[in-house]
């Protein structure tokens, strides 16, 4: 239904208008406010209010939001000294068994799109290799790798996941590992500069 006045005007009104016709501005400014939340909610005269039943769900629906995770929030599995660190860049040491690791920090319902990773290798490495990773947080369990992505080319790279739809559930942890493609005494080094998560958010309730 048509708002009554179609303009909400927040400068109504003017400083030279008639004090005797305030009243009625005020009348028209409280008209004015009730109609248009009567839009979101149930009853505007109740109190408490109460939004429309099922718009939580669809009010704040954002796709496409990007988490940037850089090199610095990652941390080597095995021994520190097996990594250096760099302005840019966190590199490996001349093995092929290390594995980066770093935390994704994700509100429950958020449902991941897709991942890109970062990097660079140099030496004798075939590639890299990178995994999202979850575990129940209520049990003491190993983490299983839920997507995967490897790249097997040289110089620097932006390596896409491609679409995925990976729902962040209320009771997992979630992590990033990156390592060498093909684990073993390989000599060369993955230089990780950073991973970009693109995720979606169904509604306001799902956001950090």
């Amino acid at each position: 239904m048509p708002y009554t006045n179609a303009v909400f005007d927040p400068a109504a009104p003017v400083g030279s208008s008639q004090l005797s016709a305030g009243d009625n501005a005020i009348r028209a400014a409280k008209l004015d406010i009730k109609e248009r939340m009567e839009t979101l909610v149930e009853d505007f005269d109740a109190n408490p209010l109460a939004l429309i039943a099922g718009l939580v769900g669809t009010i704040g629906a954002v796709a496409g939001k990007k988490m940037l995770i850089a090199s610095d929030a990652f941390v080597p599995e095995e021994d520190q000294d097996d990594w250096t660190y760099f302005n840019d860049y966190v590199q490996t040491d001349d093995s092929g068994t290390r594995v980066l690791k770093a935390p994704v920090i994700l509100p429950p319902g958020a449902i991941i799109t897709e991942i890109e990773y970062l990097w660079t290798r140099d030496g004798a490495l075939t590639g890299q290799y990178g995994v999202l990773c979850a575990t129940d947080f209520d049990v003491a369990t190993a983490f299983n790798e839920l997507f995967f992505v490897e790249e097997a080319g040289a110089g620097v790279k932006l390596t896409s996941t491609g679409a995925t739809s990976i729902l962040i559930e209320d009771n997992k942890l979630y992590k990033i590992l990156v390592r060498p493609l093909v684990a073993g005494a390989l000599i060369g080094r993955v230089q990780l500069f950073g991973v970009r998560i693109t995720y979606d958010t169904p509604s306001a309730e799902v956001t950090l």
